[in-house]
């Protein structure tokens, strides 16, 4: 007995696929982790050698990583995502037939 909502082919059924949230593309996702993770380095490092007071850097970067973990959004994601040069790889996506614009020119 099958009671899974799984189509046979594998995929979400389209009600559900309409409803879930837009994700980030992995690149969006790449570049957003290794700013946060420069970001922290730089706050520990300076931290560490400068001033105590630098401590404020990593804990606003692990405060915006556990809202995004609790909330699904990542403010920083989002502003990495409407950079010019992730901006230019969507809009060939979509040119070039991508689903972005489920096949129909815009």
């Amino acid at each position: 007995m099958n009671t899974t909502s799984i189509s046979e082919t594998g995929s979400r059924p389209r009600a559900a696929a309409a409803a879930a949230p837009a994700q980030p593309s992995p690149q969006v996702m790449r570049q957003t982790q290794a700013l946060m993770g420069a970001v922290l380095l730089a706050g520990t490092a300076a931290a560490y050698f400068v001033n105590a007071a630098w401590m404020v850097v990593p804990l606003i970067v692990g405060t915006g990583l556990v809202f995004a973990g609790v909330s699904g959004k990542c403010p920083m994601a989002s502003l990495i995502a409407r950079m010019p040069w992730n901006r230019a790889a969507e809009a060939k996506s979509c040119s070039n037939g991508g689903s972005c614009c489920q096949g129909r020119p815009s």
